[in-house]
């Protein structure tokens, strides 16, 4: 059985295929866009899929999670072309094992439920989750494997076209991995504040929820968590195939049956 699970995201589309064991076998990004038709995603997911010797009819199941709904519909009727059903899609109804202990559960982003659900198999609890992409999340979850709310902040991406829009002589200028604290030119500048800015509101938001939460493990994921985790003074863990591994979890507690997932 190999199972595939996709995440739409604002700025790309993870692609992951796991096989009967729960090993990644590979794990693809493509960028995201809202205008791709049916057609489209059909000809994306069949070339990724030869690129690593795959076949449509290897494929015995799927999951779709997205918080872009304007990708949604299309992306799940590509898959169920492709594959010969539609994708558990990750919503209201599929059973996820995240006791969530918000407000309004529907509020919840369904890459934020995979990515705690994968957190609560893999680290121990309390669990400070830090989602660095488009937006950072920081989510809390508790002692006792309850999520039980988060913080949201502009990420990465918006902060630097907010400089670029907003400004006369700001350029927009793309993240790079390294950064000296103090800048001798404008861009040099501007990476300083994205990466250690970003670092130190994660540091101080960190410390906050600890205050609550006790002695917390920190996981950090998403598109910058590898260069932002480098400059954070708090230990953290940083864990890039959360997202795939949470939505794979979630898909075979929805076709298990006596234990096993159903091919």
């Amino acid at each position: 059985m190999n199972v595939l699970t996709v995440n739409l995201g604002n700025s790309a589309v993870d692609i992951g295929l796991f096989g009967r064991d729960g090993t990644l076998i590979f794990k693809s990004s493509l960028s995201s866009n809202v205008a791709i038709t049916e057609d489209e995603h059909c000809i994306r997911f069949k070339d990724v899929l030869n690129l690593y010797g795959i076949e449509a009819s290897d494929i015995s199941g799927s999951i779709l999670s997205s918080v872009v709904p304007a990708m949604t519909e299309n992306t799940a009727r590509a898959m169920k072309r492709l594959f010969g059903r539609l994708p558990i899609i990750v919503g209201p109804g599929v059973k996820s094992g995240l006791n969530i202990l918000i407000d309004n559960t529907a509020e919840l982003g369904s890459d934020i439920v995979a990515e705690s659900v994968a957190c609560i198999e893999k680290y121990k609890t309390p669990i400070i989750l830090v989602d660095v992409g488009s937006v950072t999340v920081l989510s809390a979850i508790d002692e006792n494997r309850n999520y039980i709310g988060c913080v949201i902040c502009a990420g990465i991406d918006i902060a630097v076209e907010a400089l670029a829009e907003k400004t006369a002589l700001l350029p927009q200028v793309g993240m790079r991995k390294k950064a000296n604290l103090i800048g001798k030119n404008t861009a040099d500048s501007i990476n300083s504040g994205i990466i250690y800015g970003t670092s130190a509101m994660l540091d101080g938001l960190i410390t906050q929820l600890e205050e609550q939460l006790g002695d917390s493990t920190v996981v950090m994921t998403g598109l910058y968590a590898e260069e932002i985790s480098a400059y954070c003074k708090h230990k953290t863990i940083h864990d890039e195939n959360l997202l795939l591994e949470g939505l794979y979890s979630i898909y075979v507690r929805n076709t298990q049956k006596k234990g096993k997932p159903s091919s």
